[in-house]
């Protein structure tokens, strides 16, 4: 899991996106929740990801395709987000 900073808009932003298992122990903080619940991206692999907007929990659905290689796919995730 990693803050990823964003500027080249002028407004700087941050999106986490822990795993399931990382997110489940983050938003036991009431802190941490209540603070970046509207920032989080929950990725679940193959499963797609959750996000939180407006207070609510949205999935999407991961498409399904043959998988050749994961590297990076976390990172490309986060800079499409970005985007």
């Amino acid at each position: 899991m990693e803050p990823v900073p964003h500027t080249s808009t002028g407004v700087s932003s941050v999106i986490i996106s822990p795993n399931e298992q990382e997110a489940e122990m983050l938003m036991k903080s009431l802190g941490f929740r209540e603070k970046y619940k509207e920032k989080l991206i929950v990725t679940n692999g193959k499963d797609g990801i959750i996000y939180y907007k407006n207070g609510e929990n949205i999935f999407i659905k991961a498409p399904e395709v043959q998988t050749v290689d994961t590297m990076g796919t976390g990172s490309v995730l986060k800079e499409g987000c970005l985007y």
